[in-house]
């Protein structure tokens, strides 16, 4: 394991700001999810039997106060803790989900989206096609940009006019995963978003089999006004988040 104790257990490398405030309260998590860092070294067959198997070891986890479950999915490939008590919806089947605190709509949530992709020669996300995956920052400016315009020095914007701005855009030291974060400004309702996008092992079937992949995106946002024990929660939440070599 890293010295931060995140590292290698899902790649990515959280700021060293963050793994200092929280490193005590995160390590009983990463430990929950450690086991599935190493389904690339398994047959599909038996890392799905593995992930099935190993779910009921990987509960008992906590953040803070909150107790953390996993939540895996075999069909289109990942894994992530996500709060026990938290309830999903389904908006658009299971290529979409949506968990978020029961009675809490349009408050704390985070969302998994699945989109087909294609055949890939890498999995790195800076080899995939399209100026939006050339760099992490390039792919936080095409998410921001769908919500509200960009704020940059020296671009005017109409008065009144919400904007987003860019906190931050890194790759894990693989590249398998853009990570981003970015607030809204100017608007009625300000929020906070941060997300992580990586090449899932693709839909179950034929596809898969023939190595087509999916794109898969972590997104959570929050208001505001929810404060920062809030937005730990989520930031943690991002950083749990697993693609499945399945």
């Amino acid at each position: 394991m890293g010295d931060d104790g995140v590292d290698d257990v899902f790649g990515t490398t959280t700021r060293a700001a963050t793994v200092t405030r929280r490193q005590s309260l995160t390590y009983a998590a990463c430990g929950a999810l450690a086991a599935v860092s190493s389904l690339d070294l398994m047959s599909p067959r038996r890392a799905r039997a593995f992930v099935e198997a190993d779910v009921e070891t990987m509960s008992g986890a906590t953040f803070g106060d909150v107790a953390l479950s996993p939540y895996v999915d075999l069909d289109n490939g990942y894994a992530l803790l996500s709060p026990t008590d938290w309830v999903k919806d389904l908006p658009y089947g299971m290529q979409e989900i949506e968990i978020h605190p029961p009675s809490e709509y349009g408050g704390r949530r985070f969302k998994v989206v699945t989109r087909p992709y294609g055949k890939v020669t890498s999995l790195r996300m800076a080899d995939l096609e399209g100026e939006e995956f050339a760099t992490p920052e390039a792919y936080a400016y095409s998410v921001a940009s769908k919500y509200a315009p960009v704020a940059e020095e020296g671009k005017e914007v109409g008065r009144g006019v919400a904007t987003c701005k860019i906190l931050s855009a890194r790759a894990s030291e693989d590249g398998r995963y853009y990570f981003f974060e970015y607030v809204t400004e100017n608007s009625m309702l300000p929020l906070h978003f941060w997300g992580v996008i990586g090449l899932g092992p693709g839909p179950v079937g034929s596809a898969r089999k023939l190595g087509r992949k999916d794109l898969i995106t972590l997104t959570c946002q929050m208001p505001e006004e929810k404060g920062p024990e809030a937005a730990a929660l989520l930031e943690y939440i991002i950083s749990t988040f697993q693609v499945l070599d399945i």
